[in-house]
């Protein structure tokens, strides 16, 4: 084993992602980025970091299982381990869209994604040092309206940022809240809102219209999420496990006794079509 600290991202490309790998590179860090394009051709530090092997990438799609299991198996043929894994990709869509799984999308992306990720590169983060996930949440899992969690995934209404984005994001940290509760191996695991920023995501379709006008005037750089997110990971809550950090405070979820059955159906979902395909 190398000396230098290693930390996996998933959708390193652009946003806070891309702020967050460059924070890490300037650093010292090894990066291993998990993006579905490659990176901007003309960023000086990723290409340098690309040339010299501190920054590796492997190209994947989340949404699609299959493909996403095959290159999880690649990263733990290739790498020797992991400090850190920031489950940052994200998805908000602008109407019901669905997986090649049958699943709604943001539910898949946001929710299950980082389940499975985590799970299938455990043993690469038991190798490490730091053994520590950190997963991008959303102070919209705060303002989720009408939570059901047997409608996750098949939803039967749709409403921007409010709706299944955000029902997808307080799923994301209540599964992570019970997880928590029952990890013996020394993984620390926190969900963190990065606080609104500037990226491709804010100005989708799945913005609703007020926000997209406030965008321009209120939302930061980028690279202020992405010191939301780092500080999730080694500032003063490094030592806590199964929070949800917004506004550099822990802030209390709503229906966390809906906690193990979100976490049961993640599971399911990884154990049927991750480990049994």
């Amino acid at each position: 084993m190398d000396n230098k600290l290693r930390a996996l991202i998933t959708g390193a490309r652009t946003g806070i992602g891309l702020e967050l790998t460059k924070k890490l590179l300037i650093e010292g860090w090894q990066v291993v980025a998990l993006n579905r394009t490659p990176f901007n051709e003309n960023d000086e530090l990723i290409q340098g970091s690309l040339k010299t092997g501190r920054l590796i990438v492997y190209l994947t799609d989340l949404a699609d299982f299959k493909v996403l299991k095959g290159t999880l198996k690649k990263i733990r043929d290739q790498e020797p381990y992991l400090d850190v894994i920031f489950n940052n990709a994200g998805s908000m869509s602008g109407s019901l869209s669905y997986s090649v799984q049958g699943r709604e999308i943001d539910f898949e992306i946001n929710t299950v994604v980082p389940y499975i990720v985590s799970k299938e590169l455990e043993e690469l983060l038991l190798k490490g040092s730091l053994k520590t996930i950190i997963n991008t949440s959303s102070e919209a899992a705060l303002m989720a309206r009408d939570f059901n969690p047997d409608q996750l995934g098949k939803p039967t209404a749709f409403k921007k940022l409010f709706g299944v984005y955000a029902s997808s994001k307080l799923a994301l940290s209540l599964w992570i809240n019970q997880f928590a509760r029952n990890e013996k191996n020394g993984i620390k695991m926190r969900s963190v809102d990065p606080g609104p920023a500037k990226t491709q995501m804010s100005k989708g379709s799945g913005m609703p219209w007020f926000i997209l006008l406030l965008r321009p005037l209120l939302f930061p750089h980028p690279r202020e999420g992405a010191k939301n997110v780092y500080d999730a990971a080694f500032g003063e809550f490094k030592n806590e496990n199964g929070v949800f950090i917004s506004r550099g405070r822990i802030k209390p979820l709503k229906y966390v006794g809906c906690g193990s059955i979100i976490l049961s159906k993640v599971d399911s979902i990884y154990q049927k079509e991750i480990l049994r395909n």
